[in-house]
């Protein structure tokens, strides 16, 4: 599979994802768009209710930003020709749906992941989210 073939599959992915209804799968990609300046200024009970105003282009927009591109227009020529370890480390993580901040089926599975990364926990519902002490905020940015 091309790298752009993956990365088109990986948007398309999040984006059923965002629109499932579910918040367990939705808030994660939200939560990415924002860290990555897209929606930035949208609060996120906002941006959730509106989800199914997302568009693909800004799924990949998003993966563009993450890999150090501008957009996906700037990548998409040169995508081919970067190396395989370009797209190592957070983009395949997590079964190729990285995300900011983990989600976790229980409390359990959150501990052993913060036990090894760090971060805190944070529970919704069923479902526990680890935040990454690192985590970066979202940029300013103008969205598409």
């Amino acid at each position: 599979m091309s790298h752009s073939a993956f990365l088109r599959r990986l948007a398309q992915r999040q984006l059923k994802a965002l629109k499932s209804g579910s918040p367990a799968q939705a808030l994660p990609v939200l939560r990415r768009l924002q860290q990555a300046g897209l929606f930035a200024q949208t609060p996120l009970s906002r941006l959730y209710h509106e989800r199914n105003e997302v568009q693909l282009k800004h799924l990949l927009r998003m993966l563009a930003l993450e890999l150090g591109y501008p957009d996906w227009e700037t990548l998409a020529p040169v995508v081919e020709s970067l190396p395989a370890e370009h797209f190592g480390g957070p983009l395949y993580r997590e079964g190729g749906l990285p995300y900011p901040s983990p989600w976790f089926r229980n409390e359990a599975e959150a501990l052993a992941w913060q036990a090894e990364h760090g971060g805190t926990l944070h529970r919704y519902g069923d479902t526990v989210m680890v935040i990454a002490e690192d985590a970066q905020p979202a940029r300013d940015s103008a969205d598409d």
